[in-house]
């Protein structure tokens, strides 16, 4: 049972940062996807895990994972991938392909 509730956590949690890359990409279709994907990808993990837990997470939380950025530049990054999304950080599109509890994935 906790080895198929990590399983399904990781899953919101990848679909998540899916959406929120997509969302970025739509509005940058002339840039180069692969050359920043991974920076993006960071960025919306950070965005989701923020976004989904109660526990409250902190910016400076994920100095220990990417220690090569320094503070300024992680806010910077959250801030300029919120902008580029419209601050859009709802997932109720996922809702029905995770089987989730719509309720539990409205903004706060």
């Amino acid at each position: 049972q906790e080895e198929r509730d990590i399983k399904a956590g990781i899953a919101i949690y990848e679909a998540m940062v899916n959406l929120y890359v997509q969302r970025f990409l739509e509005n940058h279709s002339e840039m180069d996807k692969n050359c920043f994907l991974p920076s993006l990808r960071v960025t919306a993990l950070t965005i989701a895990l923020k976004f989904s837990e109660d526990l409250a997470i902190w910016t400076i939380d994920f100095q220990r994972f990417l220690p090569q950025l320094d503070l300024k530049t992680l806010i910077a990054m959250e801030r300029e991938f919120l902008k580029e999304i419209n601050w859009n950080t709802c997932i109720l599109e996922l809702c029905a392909d995770l089987d989730l509890d719509q309720q539990a994935a409205e903004p706060r």
